[in-house]
């Protein structure tokens, strides 16, 4: 039993890991899936994972096409304006940008991402406030100086984090306008 459990994982974890089936192997744009790869800030790399998929089916990838289509999309993908709005997402940074863009790309993600990181911990710290402040309501008479003390201290660290948040957005704004009249 156990055997058939691990054999089930095992070839799901392999499925998991293709990039394409067999239909798409066969009708695939090269090209075309290639600067979609590109435009996702995926690895030159990532080709060798199409490779792998379609071997399974004695297909050969047109690497060359999708070289090209990757040139195209990543140079899409590592714009200073689509590295802000990844930051600011919260989704992960992309190191697959070409050299000649990988600085500008760099110093708007870590712009959005400043902004995104100042909000998560904003809200995190108003939970925690609201936390202590339900605390306080049910504290005995010997917790209720500990439960003020609590609330005080997480009121002031909300301050600073929202000090914080408004100094990432105020960045984040005169970027998107230098942006803006640069091109």
């Amino acid at each position: 039993m156990s055997f058939l459990i691990l054999a089930f994982v095992g070839a799901l974890a392999l499925a998991s890991c293709q990039t394409l089936n067999e239909k798409e192997c066969t009708s695939s744009d090269w090209r075309t899936l290639g600067a979609t790869d590109g435009f996702a800030g995926r690895q030159q790399s990532h080709v060798a994972r199409h490779q792998e998929a379609c071997n399974r089916f004695g297909i050969t990838v047109d690497v060359t096409a999708w070289q090209a289509g990757w040139q195209d999309g990543i140079r899409r993908h590592c714009t200073p304006r689509n590295g802000l709005d990844i930051g600011l997402k919260g989704r992960g940074y992309s190191s697959a940008c070409p050299a000649d863009l990988a600085f500008a790309y760099r110093e708007a993600y870590d712009i959005g991402r400043d902004v995104n990181w100042a909000k998560d911990a904003v809200e995190r710290l108003e939970d925690e406030l609201d936390d202590a402040i339900k605390a306080l309501a049910v504290a005995g008479p010997d917790e209720r100086q500990a439960a003020q003390v609590e609330i005080e201290l997480k009121r002031s660290e909300l301050f600073r984090a929202q000090n914080r948040l408004n100094r990432a957005e105020r960045k984040a704004d005169l970027y998107k306008l230098r942006l803006a009249t640069s091109g």
